[in-house]
């Protein structure tokens, strides 16, 4: 068997109107995005709002966070049911969708909003607890969306413009402290500049 070096998973919560890392996280290359987010839970404030991707959308989070008080807009996709019409008073059609898996059937609905953003190929389609269109706009939603970008090119940044591509170390122990020791440096020359 090939000896290779450490590998390791990253997780990074932004603050969108800063550009900067709020949180991170990092584990072994076996962790995953949606156990670094649990941890990070924490370190949201109420009444804040989360957005990610669609690998992170599950009926356990959107609870969690509904009990927290954090507000959230999830990109899902095509693999994730959701239903439609359950007799709520306040459906708006074409809006209202719920979240209600087979196993969690026994819990009440979580009631979402849906919001469909038109791309020159293929909509973008994301979720929110945010029901009034007043609070939070399809318009807001898309460029909160769009903002998100900013962590992927953070990580370009890491891999292309540094060298961080790859990792000097060769046991777990110095990989995490070398990754961390890049986050930090990384992290000021943003500040400063």
């Amino acid at each position: 068997q090939e000896h290779t070096t450490p590998q390791l998973y990253q997780t990074t919560l932004w603050h969108l109107g800063s550009e900067l890392p709020w949180d991170v996280r990092i584990g072994p290359g076996t962790d995953s995005e949606q156990r670094h987010l649990d941890e990070m839970l924490d370190s949201l404030p109420e009444g804040s709002l989360l957005m990610a991707d669609a690998g992170f959308v599950s009926f356990e989070l959107c609870q969690k966070l509904l009990r927290r008080d954090v507000h959230f807009v999830l990109r899902v996709g095509g693999n994730r049911t959701l239903l439609t019409e359950l007799g709520d008073a306040h459906e708006v059609a074409g809006q209202t969708v719920y979240l209600w898996p087979a196993k969690h059937q026994d819990q009440p609905p979580i009631r979402l909003r849906l919001t469909v953003i038109p791309t020159d190929q293929t909509p973008v389609y994301l979720l929110t607890d945010v029901l009034d269109p007043a609070q939070l706009s399809d318009a807001d939603a898309a460029e909160i969306y769009r903002r998100r970008w900013s962590g992927e090119i953070y990580y370009r940044t890491v891999k292309r413009t540094f060298p961080f591509a790859k990792l000097c170390s060769r046991t777990p122990h110095h990989a995490r402290i070398e990754q961390r020791a890049m986050l930090v440096s990384l992290w000021l020359l943003q500040l400063t500049s």
